[in-house]
């Protein structure tokens, strides 16, 4: 099975670096409800627009902890052929934390595995003008509307930077 996220590894390295540094982020700024944004995207900071918040955090989630592991360590996690998630092994204090967590996120989108949740969402477009609809509590997406296309999707707030 071809792991798609095995591509985009060396990609997700360079987003850590731009995180912190937009100061118009939708990480770095309060974004509620009715602001208005754009989004970004690029081969480097890629994004994927989900039909509903448990798909974009499980693929949010997955992506920052390839980025957090090559930050760290200067390379990629090993990749599950099963599940296209980071491995984290179990250890004599019990189930790894991390691994449990992205197994309730998978569970939560209702797929088997990282390619399921990215086939169910579409790759998300740059310069592309949103309205925040909905902004969770402890949640790394929110839910935007597309102010040409009235499309709505999920995306990462990190892929949002306010206008």
């Amino acid at each position: 099975m071809k792991v798609k996220l095995a591509s985009s590894l060396a990609a997700l390295a360079c987003a850590t670096a731009a995180l912190g540094a937009e100061d118009r982020s939708c990480l770095a700024q309060s974004c509620v409800p009715g602001d208005r944004a754009i989004t970004y995207a690029s081969r480097t900071e890629p994004f994927h627009a989900c039909p509903s918040a448990a798909l974009a955090q499980y693929i949010a989630a997955v992506n920052q902890l390839v980025t957090l592991s090559i930050a760290i360590t200067g390379k990629p996690p090993n990749i599950s052929v099963q599940t296209g998630e980071p491995e984290f092994a179990d250890d004599a204090n019990g189930p790894n934390k991390t691994r449990v967590t992205l197994e309730n996120f998978r569970h939560a989108a209702q797929v088997d595995s990282y390619n399921q949740a990215v086939d169910r969402c579409t790759p998300g477009t740059t310069r592309r003008a949103v309205r925040i609809l909905t902004t969770p509590e402890r949640t790394s997406v929110v839910e935007v509307q597309d102010e040409q296309t009235q499309a709505k999707y999920w995306m990462p707030k990190a892929s949002l930077d306010k206008r």
